[in-house]
């Protein structure tokens, strides 16, 4: 018999019961598969609920959406579309739920998935999704796709007639026939991920029968990791001091309402990290902790791990805003694809006001399942009809909801309230910590970061003091004045990364201590891949490394050329206009792929990975380090100038050319030592880091 997780006999005993047809299924994997097979019911994968998952150890993962649909309600249309007969309703094909599902290991949950299927596509066919309709047969399968086959192959032959005639141009022609060939195999693919009762012998054993090498061990018990979510112990927690304002701040209360706003450094998410402990110590259900910024998952984690108590890391549901919604709207069975004349340059647009729809679980706001505790981190960054949205559709009745944030690090220009507060309303006054815990009380550095609040953000906010015993020079750090060069800091990498080098070497920083900051991702992509091999040492980053993005590129674009076809136009005039799309599509692709590749190595960042960091501002706001090292823009806002420079705990290194707005503060800081870069090549470098 296979594992089940959990049993049989709880899943049965649930509040929500199973349906039919997931209890049909259960018992059939369970009964029908040896023991080497793990069968998860409704695992809670960071705010997803797939209805069964089926794994095995050197095989593979099979993700199972279930649905007891009588399928004689439904049509589909040649665009895979799925839609209620009786009244044409659109509903989200189940299909698409499974991909979600699927998507969300790659891009969220599993570490490290979606890099691997960059450099191998292959990597991709490790899961496999199913639907299993458990009243259909496989007549009901065949007869719901056919009327999508004749159509699709009618519309075909209409836009191949239509060119034919000179009723349309080239590019929409070619625009359609390529959409036209997605959705064909769209169709045949889905066709044939349907399961029925009389096919799950052969299609479910035919998937997990031969051992895959691609899922390899390491896949395979980060898989468990999150599944089967292992028990923390309170010794493995640290013994932390809390100030007596923050230690009542971390007191968890039933219908509670509040807003903490802290200066940085004083400890917002230890805070955080420790109320949600106790919030889901004082009701026992899950606790929704959100973000903006992606990266930030792991740091609220390691803030989660350093409680000295006691709970399991399935209570926690840590995601930033986009993703948990994205999650909630897939659950739901919400379709939230663009219109198909949507063009690329709206897209954004589209699905912020999609996201910002205080509206958009209205008919579903019944079946939501509701969190007793939500706890919002970096709330600068949100807007306010997120915050309705989050309250009204996921706050539990009897809930407490807490916000917490720093106007400061307004990045995005939220916008604010009168008195230039952030704007949120029913949450009662704010709460304020005043006092930095990220340096020590004596450090420049909160002289220096008192300084630049009133010399530049004063006007702005309301802001408060940073608590600090400043002295003279402490010596706790330097800041080294990048380069006052004609050049742009992009065409000076191998002056920067030797200096860097030497900074390091000097000073004996720990790689873990590290890291380096700065608004442009080429910079710091060129600056990794130098390092890299300077220092002959890994890196963790928030974006794709040197090497997969090049890989990226050349695969995408044999795969346009592969799907274009550009030379087989003999009219020239046809061609250029081919080769005109081709280009356009590998940059549209491009943008997409790397998109999804940074937020999955946002989502996977790791602060304590043993490894140097390498990160732009805005990905790592919310997060410390030791040792911070920022390459300043003329581009940057005094906002992203502070989270910047705030991110340091002792040592802050700047690299700023002359001509920069904020260069004049900090060379004439008078806490400030204020070198000259020293215009160090990089082949002296390399010699220095092989001594």
């Amino acid at each position: 018999m296979a594992e089940s997780y959990p049993s049989l006999e709880i899943i049965e005993s649930l509040k929500v019961k199973p349906t039919d047809g997931e209890i049909y299924l259960l018992k059939y994997l369970i009964e029908n598969f040896s023991n080497d097979y793990e069968v998860y019911f409704q695992p809670f994968l960071n705010g997803d609920m797939p209805d069964i998952i089926l794994v095995r150890r050197d095989y593979g993962v099979i993700v199972l959406e279930v649905k007891d649909w009588l399928l004689e309600n439904y049509i589909i249309d040649y665009k895979n579309s799925w839609h209620l007969k009786k009244n044409d309703q659109s509903v989200k094909s189940p299909f698409q739920q499974a991909f979600g599902y699927k998507s969300n290991m790659f891009d969220l949950h599993i570490s490290g998935l979606a890099e691997k299927n960059v450099l191998n596509k292959n990597v991709y066919n490790i899961i496999k999704p199913f639907v299993y309709f458990h009243t259909a047969s496989p007549s009901d399968i065949k007869n719901i796709f056919r009327a999508a086959e004749e159509k699709l192959i009618s519309e075909i032959n209409i836009n191949n007639q239509n060119f034919r005639n000179g009723v349309i141009e080239f590019e929409k022609y070619e625009n359609k026939r390529i959409y036209l060939d997605q959705k064909a195999k769209q169709i045949r693919r889905d066709k044939g991920m349907s399961l029925v009762r009389e096919n799950l012998d052969i299609k479910i054993l035919k998937e997990l029968v031969h051992g895959n090498k691609l899922f390899t061990d390491d896949i395979y018990f980060e898989f468990r990791r999150y599944l089967k979510p292992p028990m923390h112990v309170a010794d493995k927690g640290r013994d932390i001091r809390y100030g007596t304002k923050q230690l009542r701040l971390t007191e968890s209360k039933e219908n509670s309402f509040q807003k903490i706003k802290g200066v940085a450094g004083s400890g917002k998410t230890t805070v955080l990290a420790k109320r949600a402990v106790n919030a889901h110590k004082r009701h026992g259900g899950k606790v929704l902790i959100l973000t903006f910024n992606k990266t930030l998952r792991n740091y609220i984690r390691d803030k989660i791990s350093d409680v000295r108590d006691n709970f399991s890391w399935g209570a926690f549901a840590i995601l930033n805003y986009h993703s948990f919604i994205a999650s909630q709207l897939n659950s739901c069975g919400i379709e939230i694809a663009p219109p198909e004349d949507c063009p690329i340059s709206k897209l954004s647009s589209y699905f912020n006001e999609l996201y910002s729809n205080t509206n958009l679980f209205e008919s579903h706001n019944s079946s939501i399942s509701k969190f007793k505790t939500i706890l919002v981190d970096e709330i600068q960054d949100y807007q306010s009809e997120w915050i309705e949205i989050i309250k009204k559709y996921f706050l539990d009745t009897d809930g407490e909801m807490v916000l917490f944030g720093d106007e400061s690090q307004n990045i995005y220009n939220r916008d604010l309230d009168s008195d230039k507060s952030i704007k949120i309303k029913g949450f009662g006054s704010w709460e304020r910590l005043t006092k930095s815990y990220r340096a020590k009380e004596e450090s420049s550095l909160l002289l220096m970061f008192n300084d630049f609040q009133k010399t530049y953000l004063l006007p702005k906010y309301d802001l408060d003091s940073i608590d600090s015993k400043p002295t003279q020079l402490s010596l706790e750090f330097d800041i080294i004045r990048g380069f006052d060069l004609s050049k742009k800091a992009e065409e000076q990498i191998d002056i920067i990364c030797s200096n860097i080098l030497k900074i390091i070497k000097e000073n004996e920083i720990h790689p873990n201590d590290i890291c380096i900051l700065s608004g442009n991702i080429n910079l710091l992509r060129s600056i990794d891949k130098n390092l890299r091999e300077l220092l002959n040492e890994e890196t963790i980053t928030t974006f794709e490394k040197e090497e997969v993005y090049q890989e990226l590129h050349a695969k995408i674009k044999n795969l346009v050329n592969g799907r274009r076809k550009c030379e087989g136009f003999k009219n020239n005039a046809e061609k250029a206009k081919c080769e005109h799309l081709v280009k356009m599509e590998i940059e549209k692709t491009m943008e997409y792929e790397l998109k999804k590749l940074r937020d999955s190595k946002k989502f996977s960042f790791e602060q304590n990975s043993g490894h140097m960091k390498l990160s732009t501002t805005h990905s790592f706001k919310g997060i410390e380090a030791p040792f911070v090292i920022y390459i300043a823009s003329g581009n940057d806002s005094e906002e992203v100038t502070y989270t910047s420079i705030t991110r340091s705990k002792k040592d802050l290194v700047v690299f700023i050319e002359k001509n920069n707005k904020y260069f004049d503060f900090f060379q004439n800081h008078n806490s400030i030592k204020f070198n000259k870069i020293e215009l160090t090549n990089r082949s002296t470098g390399l010699a220095e880091a092989r001594r």
